[in-house]
């Protein structure tokens, strides 16, 4: 990413007419919409639950053997759930990390980006010089012959069977 410098200036006349409410929607449609840093906190969260949750057994337990009393049951319900609702999250977390993964895979987005080229790819002077394995394939014969018929409406025929295409 880079940085481009803007010139701002004032509003010669009016003001703007977005709310408030829809300034909270947009920004909460960025953070959804452009980082899995909320699921990365909602794990987060489910695994300090389920270690509070381990650290007040052994204060239970330290009380008991005190002689302390707690009223009958109150202890364990608070530990099972606090323990499984943190569990709960941990793995709502983790479910969702999954699914930023395939999204971002789906996006399509490349893995890597250069921060400068010297050369185009295409150019004829950069073929000789470029190793094979780092440009792109060039589609095949029956690339070009398949993507003509892509579409769904056009690759099916009478009845929505496939059609059956000729072998080059």
């Amino acid at each position: 990413m880079y940085n481009v410098e803007v010139r701002h200036s004032e509003r010669p006349h009016g003001g703007s007419t977005i709310t408030l409410r829809e300034s909270a929607r947009r920004v909460i449609n960025n953070i959804v919409h452009g980082t899995t840093l909320p699921l990365r906190l909602l794990s987060r969260l489910g695994v300090v639950a389920a270690g509070l949750s381990v650290l007040l057994g052994v204060f239970f337990i330290a009380r008991w053997a005190a002689g302390i009393q707690t009223p009958p049951g109150w202890a364990s319900q608070l530990l099972l759930t606090v323990f499984f609702g943190g569990m709960c999250l941990l793995g709502i977390g983790i479910i969702g990390r999954y699914l930023g993964v395939i999204v971002e895979e789906t996006r399509g987005r490349p893995k890597w980006r250069c921060a400068k080229c010297s050369t185009s790819v295409d150019s004829p002077s950069s073929r000789s010089t470029m190793p094979r394995w780092s440009r792109a394939p060039r589609p095949t014969r029956r690339d070009r012959y398949e993507s003509r018929f892509a579409s769904s409406a056009r690759a099916t025929g009478a009845g929505g069977a496939r059609r059956q295409y000729p072998p080059l």
